[in-house]
């Protein structure tokens, strides 16, 4: 006899994933919708449920920089509206923070890395389409 450990019943987890627990959710959706995925699952490469939790991650980045910017443009008008008079300086009705310039909005470090990378790869596809600027690569 060996004094090997028997080996693990069941499927090898996936070595590309980190071990967190994950969690099944069932739901439903329109074919149109179902559709959309489907296209995009072939268009990215990732399973089904993947592109479902990317998109699910993406929406709610999306929704936190749209705050941001909300708040932002928020906080810019009043500080407008105080420089111009329209309303009443801090102390009456608002506090200093208030009536302080806003900072600028933070984009998520992921996020502005993809639309540069999104944004690079347009403008080279429009100078090549043009006919301005031949890549190494291009014929």
């Amino acid at each position: 006899m060996t004094d090997e450990a028997p080996s693990k019943r069941g499927r090898p987890p996936n070595a590309k994933l980190p071990e967190q627990k994950r969690r099944g959710f069932n739901f439903r959706m329109t074919e149109k919708a179902r559709q959309q995925l489907v296209d995009a699952v072939k268009i990215s490469g990732r399973s089904l449920a993947a592109e479902m939790e990317y998109r699910l991650n993406v929406s709610f980045v999306y929704e936190a920089v749209i705050g941001d910017v909300r708040d932002y443009e928020q906080r810019a008008k009043r500080a407008i509206d105080i420089q111009a008079g329209r309303v009443d300086p801090p102390g009456k009705f608002l506090t200093e923070e208030e009536a302080a310039a806003p900072p600028r909005p933070m984009m998520p470090p992921a996020l502005r890395d993809e639309i540069r990378h999104m944004l690079k790869e347009a403008v080279k596809d429009a100078f090549d389409e043009a006919g301005i600027l031949r890549w190494k690569g291009a014929a």
